[in-house]
């Protein structure tokens, strides 16, 4: 009986890691590799939610089984607590999925754009989209999507979109739903507006 109990275990830890509940992949085989948005319009039409919210310290850390030179692929898993919604569904508590390298390259490693890892604990304006097979989400654009607030206000990072910076809450807001009216009045008419090509001509 005993030798059964204990076959019984390990088939459940084996089924348990190679197939992860909810047939969601393992955490150690996903890769969240930053591509860059090409407008802020874009940016906006791409991010299923737009939050503000505290962004904690990663509750999980998972190693990849990949390696890019000599630096190893780390998954990370940070919550964030949403005060407030902007654009998507309610939610109370999103777990913001990264991929980071370790050990840390120097700053002026282009790596760092295309796998930037946990973000510092602080209070953000945060563009996210679903991780596919997942309950997690990931930040659209990288630095792009991530706006760091200071004084009642956002900062722009130097890949941010300069139209985002320096702006309370409300007057993110106002300009989040302008760019989204904007889009669907482009979806009607057919027509771009002149707003987005000036995005264009901006932004190669």
């Amino acid at each position: 009986m005993k030798n059964a109990i204990s076959l019984i275990s390990v088939i459940s830890v084996f089924l348990t890691v190679c197939f992860p509940v909810y047939g969601q992949p393992s955490l150690s085989q996903l890769i969240i590799q930053v591509r860059p948005e090409t407008s802020l319009e874009a940016l906006v039409r791409h991010s299923t939610i737009i939050a503000y919210g505290k962004l904690g310290s990663p509750i999980r850390e998972v190693s990849t089984n990949t390696k890019i030179d000599r630096y190893k692929l780390v998954n990370y898993i940070q919550p964030l607590d949403v005060l407030k919604m902007i654009k998507g569904q309610p939610h109370r508590r999103i777990e913001v999925l990264s991929t980071g390298l370790d050990p840390l390259p120097l700053p002026t490693n282009p790596l760092n754009d295309k796998y930037p890892g946990a973000l510092a604990d602080g209070e953000y304006i945060c563009f996210l989209k679903a991780v596919p097979g997942t309950r997690f989400m990931q930040i659209v654009g990288g630095w792009q999507g991530v706006y760091p607030m200071l004084d009642g206000k956002t900062i722009a990072l130097d890949q941010g979109f300069p139209e985002l910076n320096d702006l309370t809450i409300s007057q993110f807001q106002k300009n989040i739903n302008r760019l989204m009216s904007i889009r669907v009045t482009y979806d009607q008419v057919g027509n771009e507006p002149d707003w987005a090509q000036d995005q264009h001509h901006k932004r190669p």
